[in-house]
């Protein structure tokens, strides 16, 4: 677990604020005037039914350095919370004393004072980035309370209880070197921030992750980045002008935006800056018509590496690279790419960049066309893959599975034509603006109106927003109850009406063939539905459900079936299959006949195959639901039960042994 994971609890407190909040908008703030004539400015809080105090500032009429003492009650209840910046910038107390009864102290809380030292009392659960000191104050030490149970203090460094993260180590300590303890996994964010004094830092082979801007703006002058380290954050080490980094060969961790920018990295005769076998950086605006190499033995490439290259450049990769991250290439208007030949990772398509089994698209190039046909070969779209493309017509070939996330995000593209539908369709996939047309293959259910929104396509939709007979969902009069779909659409996409929380009656069109993923989902009172005999695929969770997504990821984060939700439909359709998979009452209004009565025939084809006695494997675990044929169908060994012993009976029967 990483130390920002532990320290998620303490977020939740909602006590990130600054002083200001706390002195102007805060309800019941006032103020307060100790024995000493120390005036706070507080603020009342509610932590699960107790009341506690945040304090926001304070105010003194002094002319000389004294001790603050925090009081530990405020108007009879315990003063718990000390807001971001609260004393920040305060310059005549040079000591203070926190009472036992503090939790929570903001970020920068003590900024730019005249601290040298602090204790940490033995309640406190939460300390800000940045609490006391600043880069040029001489803050050099932190002790903390025997009983506290989150933190301590080793040589005046402030870690966890555990040892495992590394807090903050004084900006005003003197000395020149310092030694990670072993047993430490993390450095927090901002720990070693404009500690300028230090001017080399020792990792353990224990360390993994290194927090944003760790050791931003130190006077660090070399560092070696171990095989066990994993991450390092933005802006890491930026700003350490004097700074060299080795780099063990066989490390390969994630580097964060502008990790080292700033130091004494220098850059080749390409304009690519590398820490060891990582390109790091690789910027080149003048590169036009010129070939831009990476150099041989290089591995990986970080986040955002190639920023910008002239628009005629052609980038070669070497054999040796095994990583490249998705937005590697944003903004880098490479005109083609080109791989070394024995590179077992890599290879390149017309100049686009590919997987070297053809079959994913990692980035395509900076080149204009009127209209572009993938490779045949092509699987999967990468995230990014066509950002900034000079492309007007987009052909994704038939044998597309996986379209990323924001594959096609700031291309120019106005019409884009899938030959087959993919599998997965990624958050915010067409989210630009260029996208007027789209063609999709019939009965598709791939996609929903969300996916095009930002585009000019979904600028233009009125009423019912579709391509083709593909009903991508509703754009308009919310407040309708009864929705009654025309009967030329075949398919309805995913999540196409999700939270139309008016609906409480649809009729779904009588050649209706399609549903997708969560297409009613959130649809409150929409208490039963009608599903005509034609329908042969529901996708999950298409009606009698309510979901929760993810604003970020758009991914289903929770979803609750809705109580009493009947399905009508006909006996051996999929609508009674898609019933009993997630225990939905059934209304038969009608009966199909069997595709199939060959006993053990789950999937209907009219064979026995292996696939069926995965189908019956997966409906005895809950997987899938069965209608009254498949049912009768999977009760091979003929005892009036449907369980694993039918499966088992199935693989025998095909293995010869029955």
């Amino acid at each position: 677990m990483t130390a920002k994971r532990m320290l998620s609890f303490f977020f939740v407190l909602v006590l990130i604020i600054t002083a200001g909040e706390v002195a102007a908008n805060a309800a019941n703030s006032d103020v307060y005037t100790d024995e000493n004539g120390i005036r706070y400015i507080y603020a009342l809080y509610d932590d699960n039914g107790t009341t506690k105090v945040i304090i926001g500032d304070c105010r003194y009429n002094k002319e000389e350095e004294f001790t603050l003492v925090i009081p530990s009650k405020i108007g009879g209840y315990p003063v718990a919370a000390i807001a971001e910046e609260a004393f920040a910038e305060h310059i005549l107390f040079n000591k203070v004393k926190l009472p036992d009864t503090l939790e929570y102290i903001g970020t920068s809380a003590f900024r730019n004072t005249l601290l040298t030292s602090v204790h940490i009392p033995k309640n406190v659960s939460y300390i800000g980035t940045g609490a006391f000191g600043a880069h040029d104050i001489s803050f050099k030490s932190y002790t903390v309370a025997p009983e506290n149970k989150y933190f301590k203090a080793i040589d005046g460094v402030l870690f966890s209880k555990d040892g495992k993260v590394i807090y903050c180590y004084p900006d005003g300590k003197t000395d020149k070197a310092y030694a990670i303890p072993k047993g430490v996994e993390c450095v927090f964010d901002y720990a070693f921030s404009s500690a300028e004094n230090l001017k080399k830092v020792t990792f353990p082979d224990s360390l993994i992750e290194i927090g944003k801007y760790a050791f931003g703006g130190t006077g660090l002058e070399s560092v070696h980045i171990g095989k066990n380290i994993q991450y390092i954050g933005e802006e890491a080490f930026a700003f350490s002008e004097n700074l060299k980094v080795t780099i063990d060969k066989d490390a390969l961790p994630y580097i964060g935006k502008d990790a080292f920018n700033w130091t004494a990295i220098e850059s080749d005769e390409y304009g690519g800056m590398y820490i060891g076998h990582i390109l790091y950086s690789l910027y080149n605006p003048y590169a036009d018509t010129k070939i831009v190499k990476i150099k041989e033995g290089t591995t990986a490439i970080c986040e955002g590496a190639i920023s910008h290259i002239g628009g005629e450049a052609v980038l070669e990769l070497p054999s040796t690279i095994v990583h490249i991250p998705s937005d590697a290439f944003r903004h880098a208007c490479v005109k083609k790419f080109s791989v070394h030949k024995d590179n077992p990772y890599y290879t390149s398509v017309d100049g686009a960049l590919y997987t070297k089994d053809k079959k994913t698209l990692l980035v395509f190039p900076y080149q204009e066309y009127e209209t572009y046909r993938l490779a045949d070969t092509t699987e999967a779209i990468y995230t990014f893959a066509f950002a900034d493309a000079k492309i007007k017509h987009i052909i994704v070939p038939e044998n597309i599975k996986v379209i990323y996330d924001k594959a096609f995000v700031g291309s120019d593209a106005e019409k884009i034509t899938f030959l087959g539908e993919p599998q997965y369709v990624g958050y915010k996939a067409f989210s630009e603006y260029y996208l007027e047309e789209i063609v999709l293959p019939e009965n598709s259910v791939a996609f929903g109106i969300d996916d095009f929104y930002d585009t000019r396509w979904y600028e233009n939709q009125r009423g019912y927003a579709y391509i083709g007979n593909v009903l991508l969902g509703y754009k308009g009069n919310f407040t309708i109850s009864v929705m009654d779909l025309p009967d030329r659409f075949t398919s309805i996409g995913r999540y196409a009406f999700r939270s139309m929380a008016s609906v409480s009656e649809v009729r779904l069109p009588e050649n209706l063939k399609a549903i997708g993923d969560f297409a009613f989902a959130n649809c409150y009172n929409l208490k039963e539905i009608t599903i005509p005999a034609t329908v042969d695929e529901i996708g999950t969770g298409a009606f009698g459900f309510n979901i929760t997504r993810d604003t970020d990821t758009g991914e289903v984060t929770d979803f609750k079936k809705v109580e009493d939700f009947v399905i009508k439909g006909y006996t051996n359709s999929i609508a009674e299959s898609y019933a009993d998979a997630n225990g939905f009452e059934f209304v038969s209004i009608g009966y199909l006949k069997p595709e199939s009565t060959l006993l053990g025939d789950i999937d209907c084809d009219q064979r026995l195959t292996i696939k069926d006695a995965t189908a019956l494997q997966k409906y005895v675990a809950g997987m899938v639901g069965l209608n009254t044929q498949d049912k009768i169908n999977a009760d091979f060994n003929l005892d009036g039960k449907v369980n694993v012993r039918d499966a088992t009976a199935i693989q025998k029967k095909l293995a010869g042994l029955i």
